[in-house]
C-alpha cells in the first residue's frame, strides 16, 4: 500500500497543480484532465480514506438543468416556482435540515397580479429563518448587489 501511494502521490499532486493552474476563460481541457485523474483515483485505486468519509451528514439538493425539464417545472416561468419551493423547504424542514441553502434569485414577483400567490413560499422561508436555518444568496449586478428582501 505504502508503494502506491508514493507512486500516486506524483500523478494527484499534478492533477492538483493542473486543476489550480488552469486559465478557466482558455480552454477547459487540463481542469477537465484533472478532475478526470482525481475521480480515477478516488473510486479505482485502493486508496484509505479517513475513518468516517464513507457516510456524509451532507446532502446537496439542486435544482439542474434537468430538474427544469420535469414536470411541475417544465414550462413554467421561475416566477410561478415559489409554491414548489415552498414544498421543498417545508420537506427539508421536516427531514431536519441543519442548513437551507438558496442561491436563487427571483427577479419578479407575480403577488400583484396574484396576491397570496407566493404566501405559502414567504411563510416557508419565515419558518426556517425563524429556526435558524435559512442561507440566502446575494449577487453583484452592476453596481448595487441584489439582495435578499426583508420579510
Amino acid at each position: 500500500m505504502k508503494i502506491l501511494r508514493h507512486k500516486l502521490l506524483p500523478v494527484v499532486l499534478a492533477a492538483l497543480l493542473a486543476a489550480v493552474m488552469a486559465p478557466q476563460s482558455w480552454f477547459s481541457g487540463p481542469a477537465a484532465l484533472s478532475q478526470d485523474l482525481l475521480y480515477f483515483a478516488r473510486h479505482h485505486l485502493p486508496i484509505p480514506t479517513a475513518a468516517g468519509t464513507e457516510e456524509s451528514a451532507v446532502v446537496v439538493v439542486a435544482i439542474d438543468e434537468a430538474t427544469y425539464q420535469r414536470p411541475p417545472l417544465a414550462a413554467t416561468p421561475k416566477v410561478f416556482w415559489t409554491r414548489e419551493l415552498a414544498l421543498l423547504i417545508r420537506a427539508l424542514l421536516k427531514a431536519e435540515a441543519t442548513v437551507i441553502g438558496l442561491d436563487l434569485i427571483l427577479p419578479t414577483s407575480v403577488e400583484p397580479y396574484l396576491p397570496g400567490f407566493e404566501r405559502p413560499f414567504l411563510l416557508a422561508l419565515r419558518e426556517a429563518a425563524s429556526r435558524g436555518r435559512l442561507l440566502l444568496g446575494k449577487a453583484q449586478h452592476s453596481q448595487r448587489p441584489v439582495a435578499p428582501t426583508q420579510i
